[in-house]
């Protein structure tokens, strides 16, 4: 059995089970569902999402108590080792057709996710410093990963992934805060999965095709706005949370996300 899996801090939760109606209706998806939330979870709220099923992480803080985005290091977790892959994406995702992640075919010693727009070293501070010139060294410029999307195989939960990452957490934002924005879990990810990647597919787009459509004028997204791509070949969009699809001025995608969630209530 495989498992599909989000992060979500408590006024975030809402929007995790549209997100996995949507790979219920339209991937067809088939295998368990877990949130991960922090230990302050309401009590009513953990009982409602486990009557539906839904298995419920809850992870202990983590050291200055970060944003909700690098509570992705769990995903490492030894609780995991109960599904054969996990699959990870972002609460500001949706599914428009059927996941097919052709598992056979997958290196289990990987990781498959998405190459970000951004090189390796803008993923962390701008300011110069010794410890970033260190990195730059070790690691170069070249391609780096966004963390909307992640694939693996449990088995490298044994590789003490989780291990890794909340060392690369301590050293990299807790003490020498090289990481470019709060929520910016990418550059541990980057460090600890250099060269320990490949691309999970084109159907699953990382980058929200709207933002080139309005040239990455955010004011744009003010007023109204119509995505007029073309996703009869994608398995999975996200959104970006300026762009969400519970946003109503998102003409074209807050309607199915509405759907999604009127479903999720009844």
């Amino acid at each position: 059995m495989n498992v599909l899996v989000s992060v979500a801090s408590s006024d975030y939760i809402k929007y995790f089970l549209p997100m996995i109606q949507s790979a219920i209706d339209e991937g067809k998806w088939d295998g368990d569902f877990c949130l991960i939330v922090k230990d302050d979870i309401e009590w009513e709220v953990e009982q409602e999402l486990k009557s539906k099923g839904i298995h419920i992480f809850k992870a202990s803080y983590l050291p200055e108590n970060p944003t909700i985005h690098w509570y992705k290091i769990y995903l490492f977790d030894e609780y995991f080792k109960k599904w054969d892959w996990i699959l990870y994406c972002d609460l500001d995702v949706l599914f428009l057709n059927p996941i097919e992640l052709n598992l056979s075919e997958r290196d289990k010693k990987l990781i498959y996710t998405k190459k970000d727009d951004l090189t390796f070293m803008e993923h962390f501070s701008i300011k110069e410093s010794e410890e970033k010139q260190k990195i730059y060294k070790k690691y170069g410029n070249g391609d780096a990963i966004q963390t909307c999307f992640l694939l693996f195989h449990s088995s490298m939960i044994d590789s003490n992934y989780f291990e890794k990452l909340y060392d690369a957490y301590l050293y990299y934002y807790c003490k020498y805060k090289l990481n470019k924005n709060v929520w910016w879990d990418q550059s541990i990810f980057n460090i600890v999965f250099f060269k320990k990647w490949l691309d999970i597919g084109f159907e699953f787009i990382a980058i929200n095709p709207i933002m080139n459509q309005l040239e990455w004028d955010l004011s744009k997204l003010n007023n109204p706005y119509m995505d007029t791509a073309d996703y009869s070949n994608t398995t999975a969009l996200h959104f970006f949370n300026f762009a969400t699809p519970w946003d109503e001025k998102n003409l074209r995608f807050y309607p199915i996300w509405k759907k999604y969630n009127k479903k999720t209530i009844q």
